[in-house]
């Protein structure tokens, strides 16, 4: 690609380049991805000047659309998007399955507390600071260099056998050629293995002064949950939420990819139960961002022809648990469901499955 000393836009016809780029495993270049605020406000940050002090070490994107947000957190997960005024930097080999704090996210909240100028100079530092690590050289040319070396080497030795004819020197050049090349190998190792371990000093703990920390020491309790039985065993002992064995039971067997966005979901409905009852927990879905991917009824003709998929025994009875929320798309790697009902007696939501999509009219 082209790089330019601009923010590159980044609207639904340019989401799946956006996402291949995001996603290269030959990026070599961090990406600064400025999102708009949920209601459509653009961002505090000041895009095009950082892509201008960041130009060739860093690619700058400013999303302008705020449901474009919510579409890139479905292919790559809600705990490693950027959405609702917020501001992340995505370094070189970014995958979805990897741990959120890796990539820096700076909430729109925050860039409103402290100002744009404080939070605009933090992402340059981390940037400016990584890019300023000493350089390795390139395998290829350490390869090049020893080529040469292991020449020059075989043709003294020539020279030697023409004037003493001694066979043995053959033997001690070779040898010494492999040493050579193995310690030339070690002590390369041995730098690309330092730089990595400062640059992930760097990215962990780089930090403007006087900046508020976003990030707590990980914790069991904080790290993303790594599968999602998981992430309901965390969520079992919401005081709103009450998950069934047919929950846990899904969960086990489910494949999803990211168990952080289940916890996220479960979290959201805690969050809306305990706003009591009469509360409208469609709206209160989509005002956090739940929106397009979350429902109270299924379809009749779903209910028709697969009906008894989305019953679950509750209280002794079999009860259809039609409030869902959908996360991602596509296979069960890639999407997974929520089912739920609400008990306006115990005042809490009962959580009757959680894993891959139910069947339905589209599978």
């Amino acid at each position: 690609m082209s790089i330019e000393a601009k923010a590159y836009k980044c609207a639904t016809e340019q989401m799946p380049a956006f996402l291949e780029l995001l996603q290269s495993p030959v990026r070599l270049l961090p990406i600064v991805f400025v999102s708009p605020y949920a209601n459509g406000d653009p961002t505090k940050l000041d895009a095009d000047a950082m892509a201008q002090r960041l130009a060739g070490v860093a690619i700058v994107v400013n999303l302008q659309d705020p449901q474009v947000t919510w579409d890139i957190a479905d292919a790559i997960g809600r705990s490693m998007s950027c959405f609702d005024g917020a501001a992340r930097i995505y370094w070189p080999g970014f995958s979805p399955d990897q741990d959120p704090r890796r990539h820096r996210l700076y909430f729109g909240a925050k860039i409103r507390d402290l100002g744009a100028t404080i939070i605009e100079r933090s992402i340059e530092r981390s940037i400016f600071t990584v890019a300023a690590f000493r350089f390795v050289p390139d395998p290829r040319l350490n390869d090049i260099v020893r080529e040469v070396e292991q020449k020059d080497r075989q043709q003294r030795l020539e020279n030697k056998k023409e004037s003493s004819g001694i066979e043995w020197e053959e033997i001690s050049v070779s040898l010494d050629a492999e040493l050579t090349s193995a310690t030339e190998r070690i002590k390369n190792l041995e730098s690309e293995i330092s730089n990595l371990k400062a640059n992930q000093e760097v990215l962990f703990s780089a930090r403007t002064p006087g900046e508020i920390e976003d990030d707590e020491p990980a914790t069991e309790e904080t790290a993303p949950p790594k599968s999602v039985e998981e992430a309901c065993i965390r969520a079992k002992d919401f005081a709103h939420l009450s998950i069934l064995d047919s929950a846990f039971d899904a969960a086990k067997k489910s494949p999803f990819k990211r168990p952080a966005d289940i916890l996220e979901a479960l979290s959201s409905l805690e969050e809306i139960a305990a706003l009591g009852p009469g509360v409208d927990v469609l709206q209160q879905l989509k005002d956090r961002g739940w929106g397009k991917r979350s429902s109270m009824h299924i379809s009749a003709t779903t209910k028709a022809q697969n009906g008894k998929h989305y019953q679950f025994k509750y209280n002794n009875k079999w009860e259809y648990f039609e409030p869902h929320i959908t996360l991602g798309s596509g296979d069960a790697n890639s999407c997974a469901s929520i089912h739920f009902l609400v008990d306006s007696q115990l005042k809490k939501f009962i959580v009757g499955y959680v894993g891959e999509h139910l069947p339905n009219t589209k599978t």
